[in-house]
């Protein structure tokens, strides 16, 4: 399977409605314009050089307010981009939510190096002659250690016995989709209490280990939706939902369409998310 689904760059005012991409993380590198960015709940006015990270689990909208908008956009398969990059730390913007992470980091000191990274993936990514795989993957890692060494707090992963649980636990989900296990079943395996286990899986990824199994279940029926000739209901099956009704409730409830029209229409419109309460950080806050 291929790491890098997509290298774009875009440029003039431009509108994306709520969203979310199937089953991928994105980066996306804003480099002038001022731009209105949403992050399930959380919400932003970029008016400097910024870059967002969004996992493949959050809904995001982008909207530019002016016409020098300037952007690049990079969409990359978790599983494969984890294989390839080989970091849990430099892997940790797009899987790590602890409390007060914040999506959009201010890139105003780093752009020269940025331009250079992001146009030569572009580049790697438009040449039909060369094997983009290995290309765009390296250039991909240089762009994140280039960002760790210049916004660290982006990077929110700890080499502890705790980041290492809930890594393993993490993989144990996205592996095992059709796997109806319990937290009681999931904390015995890993020799730790229900309690432990729940407390340090939400405070690393932002989530229930129950929600985020189900996040994960709804993020791959995304992509067999509009990337396989499965039908519904085999998708429903694979997916691990236990029946046809609990998957369409589930999944409109989430996203505001039913697996049918989302394979229809591509689905990819939704409901504007509630704003919550921000803090600033690195960026101008709505």
């Amino acid at each position: 399977m291929s790491c890098i689904k997509s290298v774009s760059h875009t440029v003039g005012a431009k509108k994306y409605p709520p969203h979310s991409h199937d089953n991928e993380h994105r980066l996306i590198y804003v480099r002038r314009g001022r731009v209105r960015v949403l992050v399930g709940a959380k919400e932003w006015l970029v008016s400097r050089p910024s870059v967002v990270f969004i996992s493949n689990l959050e809904k995001h909208a982008i909207f530019s307010e002016s016409d020098s908008y300037d952007r690049y956009s990079v969409g990359f398969v978790p599983s494969e981009a984890m294989r390839r990059i080989n970091s849990d730390k430099l892997m940790s913007p797009f899987c790590d939510r602890p409390s007060g992470f914040s999506n959009v980091f201010d890139v105003s000191e780093m752009t020269n190096e940025l331009d250079v990274l992001f146009g030569r993936l572009y580049k790697e990514y438009s040449d039909p002659d060369k094997d983009i795989e290995d290309g765009c993957a390296s250039v991909l890692r240089v762009i994140l250690m280039t960002l760790l060494r210049g916004i660290p707090d982006a990077f929110p992963y700890k080499s502890t016995e705790r980041s290492a649980i809930v890594q393993a636990v993490r993989r144990r989900l996205e592996e095992n989709l059709r796997d109806e296990l319990s937290l009681e079943d999931i904390s015995a395996e890993f020799h730790i209490s229900t309690y432990y286990l729940s407390h340090i899986f939400k405070e690393i990824t932002g989530y229930s280990v129950k929600n985020y199994r189900l996040l994960c279940r709804l993020a791959s029926a995304r992509e067999l939706l509009v990337s396989s000739e499965y039908n519904i209901k085999e998708i429903c099956n694979m997916t691990g939902f236990p029946d046809m009704s609990n998957f369409s409730r589930r999944f409109k409830f989430e996203y505001g369409v039913t697996p049918t029209e989302y394979r229809k229409n591509t689905g990819r419109i939704f409901s504007r998310p509630e704003k919550e309460k921000k803090t600033q950080i690195g960026v101008e806050l709505l």
